[in-house]
């Protein structure tokens, strides 16, 4: 496994992509996931700040809008950051489809559902000329009623599961026996793993003990055989403390992952 950060903390603390990437460095990471590659500027900054850290990048994160009938044209945009992702040396890319609304408890219809599944697989076929796999990631909004949207995804497609198990557990009714049971089911089809931490039911300033038991899940995925990139993704909500600097919070986080993993 490699030990990493995703970027959408230090987005949320408003880093440029060359800190962020610096930041990383410094607290021990041995890739960075950022989130999009809009443009070749883009991609350029960040091939410029890995190859100063001697970072990988073996994933991407974009997000899509596929449950519409324009789904063909975010496929496209899709293609474009994965592109881009290829030539730093991507292998993967994470998209969580939009729901109709974030924040907002609107469910997608069935046929929304299965449009939405079309397309992923139309995606993932696309990526694959391009000798990337796409891995399906979700929020809380996906586990609502049954957890339906998640499951018609995974059931009904071969495509990889980026697992983020924070989500699972808040989208599960703050159910960490939920969020262990789809670990569990989807173990063989999980390609790697973001990971943070919340303590009754809020997100924590870095990775400690807390509402997941991130050792019990390692051990599954291992069971399984996983072997792909795990990324430290923080999030800072409202009433999440701020006692940290940003590089502390992610050198402690890496270090209690490594503790994890052991």
């Amino acid at each position: 496994m490699t030990l990493g950060i995703a970027g959408y903390r230090c987005l949320q603390a408003k880093l440029s992509l060359t800190e962020a990437i610096h930041l990383a460095h410094e607290a021990g990471a041995q890739t960075f996931e950022p989130l999009g590659l809009p443009d070749d500027e883009t991609r350029d900054i960040v091939g410029t700040a890995l190859a100063e850290t001697k970072l990988a990048m073996p994933t991407l994160y974009v997000n899509s809008k596929l449950h519409e009938e324009t789904w063909p044209e975010s496929v496209e945009t899709v293609l474009k950051h994965a592109r881009r992702a290829s030539s730093l040396g991507a292998s993967q890319l994470v998209t969580n489809p939009e729901p109709i609304a974030w924040g907002q408890p609107l469910d997608k219809t069935d046929r929304q559902l299965e449009t939405q599944k079309e397309a992923l697989i139309a995606l993932s076929d696309a990526l694959r000329s391009e000798k990337i796999t796409l891995a399906y990631h979700v929020h809380d909004i996906e586990l609502r009623h049954g957890a339906r949207e998640l499951h018609h995804m995974l059931l009904n497609t071969s495509i990889d599961f980026c697992l983020d198990a924070q989500w699972l557990y808040r989208g599960c009714g703050d159910s960490f026996l939920a969020a262990q049971d789809i670990t569990r089911l989807y173990a063989r089809r999980i390609s790697c793993v973001h990971v943070r931490q919340s303590i009754y039911g809020v997100c924590s300033e870095a990775l400690s003990a807390g509402d997941i038991d991130w050792a019990a899940l390692f051990d599954i995925l291992r069971a399984a055989g996983f072997d792909g990139p795990v990324s430290v993704e923080l999030l800072k909500e409202k009433e999440t403390p701020d006692a940290l600097s940003l590089l502390d919070a992610h050198r402690q986080s890496l270090a209690q992952l490594k503790t994890d993993l052991a």
